[in-house]
This record gives structure tokens, sequence and C-alpha cells, in this order.
């Protein structure tokens, strides 16, 4: 054991809560992931740990395969590891079915239409939209977090240097879902001390990524997403934060929904080696 601790603390942590008793350890990304499932699993029989990365998480999967450890999974954002080949081939390891989890629970069916039904009035949503007001809501937020996606995409595999976390949706997208291109363009450029390209190559990029985009909901991370989700209903007249939206989304996941995920599967499918027992809707369905 003495070996393992300076080769990755998450793997000693998990090795430790499966000391403590009969319990599968769950090794999410971060605190978010947590604070999504810690309400639907188990607390009986599984133990959710943040490892707060992933390649701290791919680190400990890939300890726990090579020490033929049972009763730990990873848990990993999709991101773009599919499109840049970049997958963890492990039988230890599930990956979310979007970008990341909040994405999983933000295109789980109609998540999306009860949010903009809960906060925006749909007199509002009609002198904006054509019918139907809410779908239409939907599909501009979905577009917003999709074309800021494949920005980061095209920065991360042209090498592009841009940074676009945190991005301010309010200052450069209108109540119908457009975007100010030059103004996006200033912006991600104040925030990427990196950037590769000069501002006018930067607007054009946009500009191209927007006339192409193609309603990809791959492209879509879940903070980007409660970020276009604050910045329209605040359009819209139902004001609120980004955290605020994403704690929104995760909230949206009840023990109903969770079978609709393909984590939910591919967890169980993965814990039935040792017959673990990972969620709470299974243990009272028992």
């Amino acid at each position: 054991m003495r070996d393992l601790v300076t080769d990755d603390e998450v793997f000693v942590q998990a090795q430790m809560l499966r000391g403590a008793g009969p319990f599968t350890v769950i090794i999410v990304e971060g605190d978010s992931d947590s604070r999504t499932l810690d309400d639907h699993i188990s607390h009986q029989s599984a133990r959710l740990v943040p490892s707060k990365s992933k390649t701290a998480a791919i680190k400990a999967a890939r300890l726990a395969e090579r020490h033929g450890v049972d009763r730990i999974i990873a848990l990993l954002d999709a991101d773009f590891d599919s499109r840049l080949g970049t997958v963890e081939v492990n039988d230890l390891v599930a990956y979310t079915e979007n970008y990341d989890l909040e994405a999983d629970v933000f295109f789980l069916p109609r998540v999306a239409e009860k949010l903009v039904s809960a906060f925006v009035d749909e007199e509002v949503l009609s002198r904006v939209f054509a019918k139907p007001y809410k779908e239409s809501a939907v599909a501009s937020i979905i577009r917003a977090a999709g074309i800021v996606g494949k920005i980061r995409l095209s920065s991360v595999v042209d090498e592009l240097g841009l940074s676009l976390r945190g991005l301010p949706f309010g200052s450069f997208i209108s109540r119908s879902g457009d975007f100010d291109v030059d103004k996006l363009a200033r912006i991600i450029l104040s925030r990427s001390p990196n950037a590769q390209i000069e501002l006018d190559q930067i607007s054009l990029l946009v500009t191209e990524l927007i006339e192409t985009y193609n309603e990809d909901q791959s492209l879509c991370c879940g903070h980007d997403l409660a970020c276009a989700m604050s910045a329209l209903f605040g359009a819209w007249g139902s004001r609120m934060s980004s955290e605020f939206a994403e704690n929104c989304i995760r909230l949206a996941l009840s023990d109903g929904e969770l079978p609709k995920l393909k984590i939910y599967h591919k967890i169980n499918s993965i814990a039935s080696r040792w017959n673990g027992l990972i969620w709470r809707i299974d243990l009272l369905s028992e």
C-alpha cells in the first residue's frame, strides 16, 4: 500500500473507503458531479470520491485495473475525447453520453422544456419566437452553448490558445439567441493571453463556426448550457445567476429520470461483476 500512496492519492482514498465497508466507490471528476449524484446513490453500498481532475480519475482507474482491485469505478466526462482520439479504454471506466454529466441531465427528455416553463412566462416567449415557444427557447439555449463549444473545439484542435471559460453570455447574445460576433471576439481575446490569432481572425473564425453550426448537442458542456440559460432567461424577464441555473439543471435529475441516463446502465454493468448495488432507486425496488 505504501508505494501506491505516492502514485495516486485518489486511488488510496478509494481503497480506504472500500476497506471501511462493502462499498463500491465511484470516482467522479469534481464536486459538481458529486452534488448531482449524491442524492441518487445508495449510501449503504456506494460512495462518491471527487478526484478534482480527469487525469487523477483516469490514474486511479488504471491503478485499480493494474492491481486487480474491484469495487472502484471512474465516471468520466466525455468532453471531446472521441473527437480527439483520447478515449480511455478501461473496463472500470464509464463515460457520460454527452459532454459532461450536467449536459446529460439537461438533454434528458423534457427536462429543458420544464426548466423554461418553471421560470419564463410563455407570453414573453411568444413575442420573441414562433410556435412552439418553449421548444424554440430551448433550441436557442442549445445553439448558444453549442456554438461556444464549437469555438472551444476549434481552439483545441488548431492550438489557437483561446480561453472560453466563464464567458459572459449576456454580453454578446440577444434575447432571440443571435450573437454579436465582434463583441464576442473582443471578449475572447481579452481572456486569452496565449492567443495565437488576432482579433480580426477570431471574428472570422466565430462567423464561420456560427454559419456552419449543425445543432450538434455533443459540443455543449453543462457550464455553457447554464450560462446560456442564465443569460437568455434574464433577457426573457427571469434573472438568475449561472450558478443558480447550473443547480437547477442538477436538481432536475430525479430518481425516476435516472434510468434514462446511459451512465446509470453502464455503471450497473460494471458493478454487476461484484454484485454491487449503486443506486438508491434499485435499493428501494428490492
